[in-house]
């Protein structure tokens, strides 16, 4: 190719490349008159607003440089920042919207200082919170750690030695069970137990005599009446085991319909002594019908049997009341009186249990000392099988662990419900005749109060005092009910 042809092109090139430097030039110039024609000003990107420029200076030489040096020193103190449309700072409004700007700002910092105030009483209440269940734990954790130390105490007790008397081996092993444990037990095994090959076909006959529909009388047992208008009343025989043994008679509270017959009863028996372990009235409920006289020469008749209090006697033991009586047979003036004792124990409240075995003990020695040999003691309470048959319970109970130290209570109680129906009906009667053997055995110098045994009368001390507090509460309303009754009835008699 020759050189003429290539030089004409080598132009064409150059030439292309000044006029596209030419149009990028013109490009630049146009958009910097753009910017002046907006009076000098431009729009900041970073500060969101119009704000002013620095004029073109058109002079040249170094008086020019100096000249530019100058001008832009002016521009820079003349130059102000431009409101954007809206932002309430236009000419005529900037010291009002200053003004409110600057309470917003106050507003703002007395809502963070409120805030933080808050925060900070929350977290102290927090971490308080917090304190206590430290403290809390720290205490249950004692707690726990004192009564681990307690059961390794008692765990580390020795246990009476082979030989040793039934009674203390029973106590050793006893106490070793906890209250509630002993309640579950009844719970469990004895509420619900009915002896087999029971009948009841006498209770079932009449039903009219008989306090409560659920509290059944044992045909096997039953006291029978003689030389009377009818056989029945609700009333068992309790025999204690081994020979010569005290022989008990458990009975319900006499009814209206049954004075006679109990009274007939007492006479037949020549009992020499009645406990009653109930007052006549518990919470505002009847509990036994007024079968005795309360004055002093006060006479009471019921059937053939005229009933006098001879004397007043003082307290058999602490809070109890003793009355010496004489029954007569009317319908036989050749029969000879009987002389005999009427102790009340008003302190033991149904289904429950006293709060100190001590008492109780005092009043089951006495009337063993004092009733004569062969002669039946005479218990009731309202049904005769809770209370009653826990007092019992006391002397058959010691008779059996005497032949056997590790019977199981369970075994001692369905024994002695085959012979009375419902024997030590709570679960709390239950649980006292537990104490009251370990307060027979420590009186009688048997057992020491100390170690497990200890631990185990505290145990059901506080667990009764809670049980006979709610009691005494549930008594107060049902007085107060039965009185407004009573109040409404004499109301529509007048």
């Amino acid at each position: 190719m020759s050189d003429n042809w290539i030089n004409p092109l080598i132009g064409i090139c150059n030439t292309s490349i000044l006029v596209a430097s030419g149009y990028v030039l013109m490009s630049c110039a146009a958009k910097k008159e753009k910017v002046q024609s907006l009076g000098g000003f431009r729009y900041s990107e970073d500060r969101q607003e119009f704000v002013g420029i620095r004029e073109k200076n058109t002079d040249s030489g170094g008086d020019g440089g100096e000249k530019k040096n100058s001008k832009e020193k002016e521009n820079k103190k003349k130059s102000k920042i431009l409101p954007v449309k809206g932002s309430g700072e236009e000419e005529g409004d900037g010291g009002k919207n200053g003004k409110s700007k600057e309470e917003d700002k106050e507003k703002e910092k007395e809502k963070s200082t409120k805030k933080k105030k808050d925060g900070s009483s929350k977290s102290r209440k927090i971490r308080l919170s917090l304190e206590k269940l430290k403290d809390k734990s720290k205490k249950s954790k004692k707690v726990v750690e004192k009564k681990k130390e307690e059961e390794d105490e008692e765990d580390n007790e020795k246990p009476p030695e082979p030989g040793s008397d039934p009674r203390k081996i029973w106590a050793f092993k006893a106490a070793k069970i906890k209250c509630q444990s002993i309640c579950k037990l009844h719970q469990d095994k004895i509420k619900g137990y009915m002896p087999p090959n029971c009948t009841y076909t006498a209770y079932e006959a009449n039903p009219d005599l008989n306090r409560y529909t659920d509290v059944r009388c044992i045909e096997e047992t039953r006291v029978i009446l003689k030389n009377h208008e009818r056989d029945y009343i609700h009333a068992s025989w309790m025999r204690m085991p081994g020979k010569d043994q005290t022989t008990y008679i458990t009975t319900q509270g006499p009814l209206p319909e049954t004075l006679a017959d109990f009274w007939h009863m007492i006479y037949q028996e020549k009992i020499s002594y009645v406990l009653m372990l109930c007052t006549l009235f518990e919470g505002g409920v009847e509990k036994c019908v007024l079968y005795y006289p309360e004055k002093l020469g006060e006479v009471v008749k019921f059937g053939r049997y005229e009933i006098t209090l001879t004397e007043c006697k003082e307290e058999a033991i602490v809070g109890t009341i003793w009355n010496a009586l004489t029954v007569v047979d009317t319908a036989d003036p050749a029969s000879e009186p009987l002389y005999m004792n009427h102790v009340q124990v008003p302190w033991w409240p149904d289904q429950l249990a006293p709060e100190d075995a001590r008492p109780m003990i005092e009043l089951y020695k006495w009337v063993k000392n004092v009733n004569p040999k062969g002669t039946p003691i005479c218990v009731h309470c309202s049904a005769g099988v809770g209370r009653t048959a826990t007092f019992v319970g006391i002397d058959y109970a010691t008779l059996r662990i005497m032949e056997n130290p590790n019977i199981e209570m369970v075994e001692i109680v369905r024994e002695m419900r085959a012979m009375r129906f419902q024997a030590v009906q709570s679960h709390m009667q239950f649980l006292f005749l537990y104490v009251a053997l370990m307060q027979y055995f420590i009186d009688d110098g048997v057992v020491e109060l100390n170690g497990r045994i200890e631990a185990f009368m505290t145990q059901y001390k506080k667990h009764a005092q809670r049980k006979l507090a709610k009691r005494a509460v549930q008594n107060r309303q049902g007085e107060k009910a039965a009185a407004e009754e009573k109040e409404k009835g004499v109301a529509i008699k007048a």
